[in-house]
Protein backbone atom coordinates (compact mmCIF):
# COMPACT_ATOMS: atom_id res chain seq x y z
CA UNK A 1 0.00 0.00 0.00
CA UNK A 2 2.70 2.51 0.88
CA UNK A 3 4.78 1.70 -1.80
CA UNK A 4 1.62 1.88 -4.41
CA UNK A 5 1.38 5.70 -2.98
CA UNK A 6 5.27 6.70 -3.31
CA UNK A 7 4.95 5.34 -6.60
CA UNK A 8 1.79 7.47 -7.39
CA UNK A 9 3.26 10.99 -5.43
CA UNK A 10 6.94 10.34 -5.91
CA UNK A 11 7.77 12.85 -8.30
CA UNK A 12 5.62 15.63 -5.87
CA UNK A 13 7.37 14.07 -3.07
CA UNK A 14 10.66 14.63 -4.42
CA UNK A 15 9.76 18.33 -5.48
CA UNK A 16 8.50 18.94 -1.60
CA UNK A 17 11.53 17.63 -0.31
CA UNK A 18 13.46 19.89 -2.50
CA UNK A 19 11.71 22.55 -1.59
CA UNK A 20 12.29 22.16 2.13
CA UNK A 21 15.90 21.97 1.69
CA UNK A 22 15.96 24.85 0.25
CA UNK A 23 14.00 26.94 2.56
CA UNK A 24 16.34 25.96 5.16
CA UNK A 25 19.16 26.78 3.43
CA UNK A 26 18.00 30.13 2.68
CA UNK A 27 17.20 30.02 5.93
CA UNK A 28 20.20 29.73 7.57
CA UNK A 29 22.07 32.07 5.39
CA UNK A 30 20.35 34.68 4.69
CA UNK A 31 22.34 36.92 7.11
CA UNK A 32 20.06 39.47 9.64
CA UNK A 33 16.94 39.09 7.26
CA UNK A 34 16.32 35.85 9.43
CA UNK A 35 18.65 36.23 11.96
CA UNK A 36 15.42 36.61 15.02
CA UNK A 37 13.17 34.02 13.52
CA UNK A 38 12.99 31.11 16.23
CA UNK A 39 13.40 28.66 13.61
CA UNK A 40 17.41 29.74 13.13
CA UNK A 41 17.09 29.88 17.07
CA UNK A 42 15.82 26.68 17.45
CA UNK A 43 19.03 24.99 15.27
CA UNK A 44 21.41 27.14 16.96
CA UNK A 45 19.97 26.06 20.56
CA UNK A 46 20.52 22.28 19.06
CA UNK A 47 23.75 22.82 17.47
CA UNK A 48 25.56 25.39 20.76
CA UNK A 49 25.62 22.59 23.42
CA UNK A 50 27.18 19.97 20.90
CA UNK A 51 29.60 22.29 19.60
CA UNK A 52 30.19 22.65 23.33
CA UNK A 53 30.30 18.90 24.16
CA UNK A 54 33.09 17.69 21.28
CA UNK A 55 35.26 20.98 22.32
CA UNK A 56 35.29 19.30 25.78
CA UNK A 57 35.46 16.01 25.09
CA UNK A 58 38.52 16.77 22.52
CA UNK A 59 39.84 18.94 25.22
CA UNK A 60 39.76 16.45 28.29
CA UNK A 61 41.03 13.67 25.77
CA UNK A 62 44.00 16.05 24.67
CA UNK A 63 44.46 16.72 28.52
CA UNK A 64 44.64 12.95 29.29
CA UNK A 65 46.98 11.86 27.12
CA UNK A 66 48.94 15.26 27.81
CA UNK A 67 48.87 14.27 31.56
CA UNK A 68 50.21 10.63 30.72
CA UNK A 69 52.94 11.90 28.82
CA UNK A 70 54.19 14.04 31.50
CA UNK A 71 53.41 11.03 34.56
CA UNK A 72 55.92 9.04 32.41
CA UNK A 73 58.27 11.74 31.51
CA UNK A 74 58.09 12.65 35.45
CA UNK A 75 58.51 9.70 36.84
CA UNK A 76 61.84 9.22 34.30
CA UNK A 77 62.88 12.20 35.97
CA UNK A 78 62.42 11.05 39.27
CA UNK A 79 64.49 8.01 39.02
CA UNK A 80 67.66 9.48 37.97
CA UNK A 81 67.46 12.22 40.54
CA UNK A 82 67.06 9.20 42.88
CA UNK A 83 70.12 7.67 41.40
CA UNK A 84 72.10 10.97 40.99
CA UNK A 85 71.17 11.60 44.74
CA UNK A 86 72.33 8.33 46.18
CA UNK A 87 75.85 8.86 44.10
CA UNK A 88 76.10 12.32 46.09
CA UNK A 89 75.37 10.75 49.15
CA UNK A 90 77.91 8.00 48.78
CA UNK A 91 80.31 10.12 47.45
CA UNK A 92 80.02 12.67 50.71
CA UNK A 93 80.18 9.81 53.09
CA UNK A 94 83.52 9.01 51.66
CA UNK A 95 84.47 12.47 52.03
CA UNK A 96 83.69 12.90 55.43
CA UNK A 97 85.27 9.81 56.31
CA UNK A 98 88.41 11.05 54.86
CA UNK A 99 88.15 14.16 56.36
CA UNK A 100 87.43 12.94 59.85
CA UNK A 101 90.66 10.90 59.20
CA UNK A 102 92.36 13.30 58.14
CA UNK A 103 94.04 14.26 61.74
CA UNK A 104 94.13 10.95 62.73
CA UNK A 105 96.69 9.82 59.45
CA UNK A 106 98.45 13.02 59.86
CA UNK A 107 99.52 12.25 63.19
CA UNK A 108 100.50 8.38 62.30
CA UNK A 109 102.45 10.02 60.12
CA UNK A 110 104.26 12.22 62.69
CA UNK A 111 104.71 9.11 64.78
CA UNK A 112 106.12 6.58 62.05
CA UNK A 113 108.84 9.75 61.55
CA UNK A 114 110.00 9.42 64.88
CA UNK A 115 111.11 5.69 64.45
CA UNK A 116 110.98 5.02 68.14
CA UNK A 117 109.16 1.77 67.29
CA UNK A 118 108.72 -1.09 64.67
CA UNK A 119 104.69 -0.80 63.81
CA UNK A 120 102.00 -3.17 61.77
CA UNK A 121 99.05 -0.53 61.18
CA UNK A 122 95.92 -2.96 61.35
CA UNK A 123 92.55 -2.45 60.75
CA UNK A 124 89.46 -3.19 63.41
CA UNK A 125 87.09 -5.97 62.29
CA UNK A 126 84.94 -6.93 65.16
CA UNK A 127 84.34 -5.76 68.42
CA UNK A 128 82.34 -7.02 71.51
CA UNK A 129 79.10 -5.43 72.40
CA UNK A 130 77.93 -2.18 74.28
CA UNK A 131 78.69 0.81 74.01
CA UNK A 132 82.64 0.23 75.09
CA UNK A 133 84.80 -1.90 73.15
CA UNK A 134 87.20 -3.15 75.60
CA UNK A 135 87.77 -6.32 73.41
CA UNK A 136 88.14 -6.38 69.45
CA UNK A 137 89.51 -8.08 66.42
CA UNK A 138 91.96 -6.98 64.19
CA UNK A 139 93.13 -8.24 60.40
CA UNK A 140 96.65 -9.23 61.16
CA UNK A 141 98.35 -11.88 62.98
CA UNK A 142 101.05 -14.12 63.03
CA UNK A 143 101.56 -14.19 59.02
CA UNK A 144 102.28 -10.29 59.45
CA UNK A 145 105.01 -11.36 62.38
CA UNK A 146 102.96 -10.34 65.39
CA UNK A 147 102.86 -12.53 68.46
CA UNK A 148 100.82 -12.63 72.11
CA UNK A 149 101.45 -9.59 74.23
CA UNK A 150 102.51 -7.13 71.32
CA UNK A 151 101.10 -3.64 72.34
CA UNK A 152 98.45 -1.93 70.60
CA UNK A 153 98.88 1.86 69.94
CA UNK A 154 96.91 4.76 68.31
CA UNK A 155 98.13 7.83 66.89
CA UNK A 156 97.91 11.07 69.51
CA UNK A 157 98.24 14.75 69.85
CA UNK A 158 99.10 16.64 73.00
CA UNK A 159 99.78 20.08 73.88
CA UNK A 160 101.90 21.65 71.91
CA UNK A 161 101.33 19.45 68.61
CA UNK A 162 103.55 16.87 70.07
CA UNK A 163 102.27 13.03 68.93
CA UNK A 164 103.09 10.27 71.37
CA UNK A 165 102.18 6.48 70.90
CA UNK A 166 98.61 6.13 73.13
CA UNK A 167 98.23 3.40 74.64
CA UNK A 168 95.41 1.47 73.30
CA UNK A 169 95.90 -2.32 75.00
CA UNK A 170 97.76 -5.97 73.88
CA UNK A 171 97.23 -9.05 71.95
CA UNK A 172 96.01 -11.73 74.05
CA UNK A 173 95.16 -13.86 71.32
CA UNK A 174 96.78 -14.27 67.46
CA UNK A 175 96.16 -16.63 64.45
CA UNK A 176 97.45 -16.39 61.34
CA UNK A 177 95.37 -13.93 59.98
CA UNK A 178 93.72 -12.04 62.68
CA UNK A 179 94.24 -11.11 66.54
CA UNK A 180 92.61 -10.20 69.93
CA UNK A 181 92.99 -7.21 71.23
CA UNK A 182 92.43 -6.76 75.17
CA UNK A 183 91.88 -3.11 75.97
CA UNK A 184 93.19 -0.91 78.41
CA UNK A 185 89.72 0.08 79.78
CA UNK A 186 88.83 -3.79 80.67
CA UNK A 187 88.55 -4.67 84.26
CA UNK A 188 91.35 -7.15 83.62
CA UNK A 189 93.35 -5.08 82.02
CA UNK A 190 96.62 -3.29 84.31
CA UNK A 191 99.29 -0.58 83.55
CA UNK A 192 102.32 0.33 85.77
CA UNK A 193 102.65 3.66 84.53
CA UNK A 194 105.19 6.75 85.63
CA UNK A 195 104.41 10.14 86.16
CA UNK A 196 106.44 12.49 83.63
CA UNK A 197 106.63 15.48 85.09
CA UNK A 198 107.34 13.90 88.96
CA UNK A 199 108.67 10.20 87.74
CA UNK A 200 106.29 8.62 90.51
CA UNK A 201 105.19 4.80 89.49
CA UNK A 202 101.99 3.35 90.17
CA UNK A 203 99.34 1.29 88.22
CA UNK A 204 96.27 2.12 86.39
CA UNK A 205 92.93 -1.07 86.00
CA UNK A 206 90.39 -0.58 83.70
CA UNK A 207 86.92 0.33 84.60
CA UNK A 208 85.07 -0.35 80.99
CA UNK A 209 84.75 3.52 80.93
CA UNK A 210 87.24 6.28 79.24
CA UNK A 211 88.51 6.69 82.42
CA UNK A 212 91.01 4.69 84.20
CA UNK A 213 91.65 3.66 87.89
CA UNK A 214 94.96 4.46 89.28
CA UNK A 215 97.12 4.10 92.42
CA UNK A 216 100.53 5.44 93.34
CA UNK A 217 103.40 3.78 95.29
CA UNK A 218 103.81 6.78 97.14
CA UNK A 219 101.59 8.58 98.86
CA UNK A 220 103.64 11.57 99.17
CA UNK A 221 103.65 11.83 96.15
CA UNK A 222 103.78 15.52 94.34
CA UNK A 223 101.06 14.80 91.74
CA UNK A 224 98.82 17.08 90.47
CA UNK A 225 95.68 17.49 88.18
CA UNK A 226 97.03 17.74 84.20
CA UNK A 227 100.00 15.43 85.11
CA UNK A 228 100.53 12.66 82.18
CA UNK A 229 101.16 9.07 82.46
CA UNK A 230 102.87 6.86 80.48
CA UNK A 231 103.75 2.92 81.01
CA UNK A 232 107.17 2.77 82.72
CA UNK A 233 108.16 -0.97 81.71
CA UNK A 234 107.88 -2.13 84.89
CA UNK A 235 105.99 -5.76 84.95
CA UNK A 236 107.06 -6.25 81.38
CA UNK A 237 103.72 -6.01 80.41
CA UNK A 238 103.91 -3.36 78.17
CA UNK A 239 107.11 -1.60 76.49
CA UNK A 240 108.02 1.60 78.53
CA UNK A 241 107.04 5.65 77.45
CA UNK A 242 103.61 4.87 75.58
CA UNK A 243 101.13 7.64 76.61
CA UNK A 244 98.61 6.12 78.99
CA UNK A 245 96.53 9.36 79.89
CA UNK A 246 96.07 12.63 81.71
CA UNK A 247 94.89 13.39 85.61
CA UNK A 248 91.88 14.03 86.55
CA UNK A 249 91.25 13.53 89.65
CA UNK A 250 93.20 12.63 92.79
CA UNK A 251 91.96 11.13 95.91
CA UNK A 252 93.80 10.60 99.30
CA UNK A 253 93.11 7.98 101.86
CA UNK A 254 94.94 9.10 105.30
CA UNK A 255 93.42 5.85 106.94
CA UNK A 256 95.47 3.40 104.65
CA UNK A 257 97.94 6.09 102.99
CA UNK A 258 96.76 5.63 99.63
CA UNK A 259 97.49 8.19 97.20
CA UNK A 260 94.44 7.43 94.24
CA UNK A 261 93.45 9.02 90.75
CA UNK A 262 91.55 8.94 87.43
CA UNK A 263 93.14 9.39 84.29
CA UNK A 264 91.30 10.12 81.20
CA UNK A 265 93.15 8.06 78.20
CA UNK A 266 92.68 10.28 74.70
CA UNK A 267 92.03 7.03 72.83
CA UNK A 268 88.20 7.16 71.86
CA UNK A 269 87.20 3.66 72.69
CA UNK A 270 83.81 3.68 71.27
CA UNK A 271 85.27 4.71 67.43
CA UNK A 272 88.40 2.86 67.31
CA UNK A 273 89.08 1.62 63.64
CA UNK A 274 92.02 1.25 63.33
CA UNK A 275 95.51 0.80 65.28
CA UNK A 276 99.09 -0.12 65.24
CA UNK A 277 100.98 -3.06 66.57
CA UNK A 278 104.29 -2.56 68.36
CA UNK A 279 106.46 -5.68 66.97
CA UNK A 280 109.52 -4.21 68.41
CA UNK A 281 111.80 -1.00 69.35
CA UNK A 282 113.53 0.04 66.59
CA UNK A 283 117.19 -0.45 67.20
CA UNK A 284 119.35 2.59 66.91
CA UNK A 285 120.42 4.09 64.09
CA UNK A 286 117.06 3.17 62.39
Amino acid sequence: MIMKIFRKYKNRMIVASVTIILLIIIIITSGNKYQGTSFKGFIGKIVTPIQGFLYNTSKSVTNTFSSIANFSQTKQENQRLKKEIAKLEEENRIMNDLISRMDALKNEYELKKQEKFRCVDARVVNKDSGNWFNRFVINKGTNDGLKKGDAVICAVKLDGDIVKAGLVGRIVEVQSTWSKVLTIIDKGSNASFKVIRTQDNGIVSGELKQKLDGILFDYKSDVVKGDKLVTSGMGKIYIPDLYIGEIVEIHKDNDDLIKKIEVISPIDFKNINNVMVVTSKAPRGQ
